[in-house]
């Protein structure tokens, strides 16, 4: 009676860390696919989502509030060993291994994400960057990296999610065609695997009927092209 009763205890324990683990991720992937690849299913998180937090949740929900104190009060350039230093300065406990920095990273995962495409495409003054009003890209080291290269920002307006239709498209696309046909371990495998098949397939071989059944990488050598031809030329 004991072992079962434990083995009971174990088994429904498993969805909860995997709900935890959607929960921490969210921003990055979309929840349909978190669920999809921890074999979870949708309303099982959201209702999880629903019930009252524990007492560990509730420490964790402060410690993060302060921890994103002391990140605005540094204008959002404190790494987290100065957020880590000040916070012990201050007497609170922030070493335990159950710590998220849920903003923390989400910002910093999309800084960088900025960075990467800055620096593999180079863009010229005036490129347009389209995105929601996710805290994420409204933050002071997001806008001050936009206005440094020049960027056009736009944003969706409120009650308007035709508007982010691509990135829905996108987000729909890559479901189907990657996340959903293979298996992966953990989150790790995930990324590796996104960033093989964004390069190789989704951007270097896939045809794309909004670009006239080309491939974005296709489609952009032939507008380079063009672009490069003197004015009033036109191939025959």
């Amino acid at each position: 009676m004991g072992k079962k009763s434990h083995r009971h205890r174990k088994q429904a324990a498993r969805p909860k860390v995997k709900y935890q683990f959607i929960e921490e991720h969210r921003l990055e992937f979309p929840i349909r696919v978190l669920c999809e690849v921890l074999e979870v299913s949708e309303s099982g998180y959201y209702e999880w989502r629903k019930r009252q937090p524990s007492r560990r949740q509730k420490a964790d929900e402060e410690l993060t509030v302060q921890l994103e104190t002391v990140f605005e009060q540094s204008r959002q350039t404190y790494g987290s060993p100065r957020i880590h230093a000040t916070l012990r300065g201050e007497g609170v406990s922030c070493s335990r291994r159950r710590l998220q920095w849920n903003k923390l990273n989400d910002t910093a995962l999309t800084l960088k994400a900025l960075q990467m495409a800055i620096a593999q495409r180079q863009p010229g003054a005036g490129v347009i960057h389209h995105s929601d009003h996710g805290s994420n890209y409204t933050s002071g080291q997001y806008r001050a990296q936009l206005a440094q290269i020049g960027a056009v920002v736009s944003h969706s307006r409120p009650g308007r999610p035709q508007e982010n239709g691509i990135a829905e498209s996108f987000n729909k696309t890559v479901s189907y065609e990657k996340l959903y046909l293979e298996e992966y371990q953990n989150l790790a495998e995930v990324e590796t695997g996104l960033k093989d098949w964004m390069s190789r397939i989704y951007n270097g071989g896939r045809l794309h009927s909004s670009l006239g059944y080309q491939s974005p990488v296709e489609f952009e050598q032939n507008w380079l092209a063009q672009k490069a031809q003197p004015s009033g030329l036109v191939d025959s």
